[in-house]
């Protein structure tokens, strides 16, 4: 599950991407390095709210969702389109 999440999070961060990132995206990804899936859920979740746009929420979303046992939440996420 782990290697998901590493993939998931370089997908998000990939350089030359034009697009700016909101902090908030930064901080959800560092609490879900550190295992804090619990703690990054909210974030993601008040971002989407806010900016439902941006594809790499809901993917940190998914992968979040997925690690705190929410399979249904988790493919909501990933595949939001």
């Amino acid at each position: 599950m782990r290697s998901i999440l590493t993939v998931c999070l370089a997908i998000s961060f990939t350089p030359g991407v034009a697009r700016p990132q909101p902090p908030q995206l930064s901080e959800a990804s560092e609490r879900m390095r550190a295992g804090d899936y619990a703690g990054a859920r909210p974030i993601l979740e008040a971002l989407i709210a806010q900016s439902p746009e941006l594809p790499e929420s809901h993917n940190l979303l998914g992968v979040c969702l997925l690690q705190l046992k929410d399979p249904t939440g988790s493919a909501a996420n990933l595949d939001w389109r």
